[in-house]
């Protein structure tokens, strides 16, 4: 793909990632004042075991479209890509119907046994009926993002988003759940409406795709085993790791209950990590998020045609793109995060915890950004092999250190599980990209630059009293924009963005100046 295009492309999905995570924020908030914090950790135990059941619907069917239309397209074999779409929207159909059934049946076992809490099957039965939908979409989205059409793409989201948010306070406004299992359910309600309409809008955007037609005849012998190549190792390494996660979801209340903690109160933690401080997290990955899921066809593309350099020079921008803009981040929830706590839940407990977790954000956002290029240059085995260590370690740690030392416990699992597994994906993908990391440029000097930039606002801020009697989401706008500014003004000056990279800029806007659509 072109520069040019790739920026376009790359802009689209960010914005529509930016807005839909503000919108989900916003939601967010919405749903915890009307359930609180315990009806919070109540719907995450049910969103983990979905979370379980939507991995065994789509299997790693998403990327195998997106790898396949990729390269069967850059060879001219439109009639072989299209032919391998149409068997991976059958295979989603029959794994997704397969897994509904299984949920739908098992649903009191896995709540009242599994669960141990009986709130949680009525949603879980209502959420089965999401998966076939969910599926397919997924089958067409993956065929949109092999042919970089991010505006279809982005139209799907923001239509999935609203139509779910509007169904959940419909149903939450109309009938007024008093108590938090119907609440959940209402939650839940929304989701397969959001799912459903979200299919049936994807799937008109697919019939009215101007697709090329190809001249090659569609080759038919092996795409079932190159889809099973793709989809086997992703889908031992996501069934691994999100039983894991499932696991590991349902041991965290179990363990701050065996800690002293009371049902009620071990469920408001949970909700509160899971469901109110990780999404203020990953909320600016939104920015990177977009890229990265362009990287899988990029890296794919160059990997198909042995094109070490480039894949090396993707590397190399994502690495410092990612590490330039996660640290800055890292700083602002360090010095801001009791603004942030009380400004978005009105929460000091948020706030605190949100401090406690800022320093793993480097860690986390490099993981999806890692995570992305290696499934983009066919590396699943070892994406398998990382998941299956970091998973297992996890478990062990939460089963031992939760009951032992409760909340702090489980944020000494969570610092030595994202070490681990970002160590060992980087290691792999410095191996095979052959990218050198600047250890100087990328991270000591704009750790520099963030701590300066934080503080001297948060300073500033303290000192006037002006800034003291404005609302608390003003206020932390303010300081968190004023912080950023200055952050990218001391880059340059640092060293940190320098002029190699002002000049890759500069020949993106030329390309798009000199070019027509």
């Amino acid at each position: 793909m072109k520069k040019r295009a790739f920026l376009l492309s790359g802009l689209v999905m960010t914005a529509t990632a930016l807005f839909l995570k503000t919108v989900d924020i916003s939601y967010t908030v919405y749903i915890s004042n009307k359930i609180g914090a315990e009806g919070m950790g109540l719907y995450q135990l049910i969103v983990s075991v979905y979370c379980l059941f939507i991995t065994v619907s789509t299997s790693g069917i998403s990327l195998a479209v997106t790898r396949l239309t990729t390269e069967e397209s850059a060879k001219g074999n439109e009639n072989t890509a299209r032919y391998a779409m149409r068997k991976c929207v059958a295979l989603s159909i029959l794994l997704s119907v397969t897994a509904g059934s299984v949920l739908f049946c098992s649903a009191g076992l896995i709540g009242n046994q599994w669960l141990a809490d009986s709130r949680t099957v009525l949603s879980l039965r209502v959420l089965a009926f999401a998966l076939p939908f969910l599926a397919v979409s997924s089958c067409f989205n993956g065929y949109f993002l092999a042919k970089r059409r991010v505006v279809k793409s982005s139209a799907a989201q923001i239509f999935e988003q609203f139509a779910g948010m509007a169904a959940t306070i419909l149903v939450i406004t109309l009938f007024m759940p008093d108590s938090l299992e119907y609440a959940c359910c209402a939650i839940v309600i929304g989701s397969v409406a959001s799912e459903v309409l979200s299919c049936l809008f994807v799937f008109v955007l697919y019939c009215f795709e101007k697709r090329k037609v190809g001249t090659d005849q569609p080759t038919r012998r092996g795409v079932f085993k190159r889809i099973f190549a793709i989809i086997l190792p992703v889908s031992a390494s996501s069934y691994l790791r999100n039983g894991l996660i499932t696991l590991e979801n349902t041991m965290i209340p179990a363990g701050l209950k065996k800690h002293g903690a009371s049902t009620e109160g071990s469920l408001s933690v949970f909700g509160m990590l899971k469901g109110m401080v990780m999404p203020i997290l990953f909320f600016p990955a939104a920015f990177l998020s977009s890229f990265t899921s362009l990287l899988i066809p990029e890296i794919s593309e160059a990997n198909a045609v042995k094109n070490k350099r480039r894949i090396s020079s993707i590397a190399s921008r994502a690495f410092q793109i990612t590490l330039l803009f996660s640290i800055v981040m890292t700083s602002i929830y360090i010095c801001f995060s009791d603004e942030l706590g009380l400004a978005i839940y009105n929460s000091k407990d948020c706030g605190h915890l949100l401090k406690l977790l800022a320093p793993l954000v480097p860690l986390m956002y490099l993981d999806n950004v890692v995570d992305g290029m290696l499934k983009g240059l066919g590396e699943q085995l070892s994406t398998l092999r990382t998941n299956t260590i970091d998973s297992v370690i996890r478990i062990g740690l939460i089963w031992w250190l939760i009951p032992m030392k409760g909340v702090e416990g489980y944020l000494i699992v969570l610092y030595f599980s994202n070490v681990l597994n970002s160590l060992l994906s980087i290691s792999r993908l410095v191996k095979v990209s052959q990218i050198k990391l600047n250890v100087s440029c990328w991270i000591l000097r704009p750790a520099l630059c963030a701590a300066l930039s934080s503080l001297s606002v948060s300073l500033s801020f303290r000192l006037i009293p002006h800034f003291l009697s404005q609302p608390a989401w003003f206020t932390a706008i303010e300081q968190i924009v004023a912080t950023l500014l200055l952050y990218a003004l001391l880059l340059p000056i640092t060293g940190c963005f320098n002029g190699e990279d002002l000049k890759w800029f500069q020949s993106i806007f030329k390309a798009s100046a000199g070019r027509r659509e």
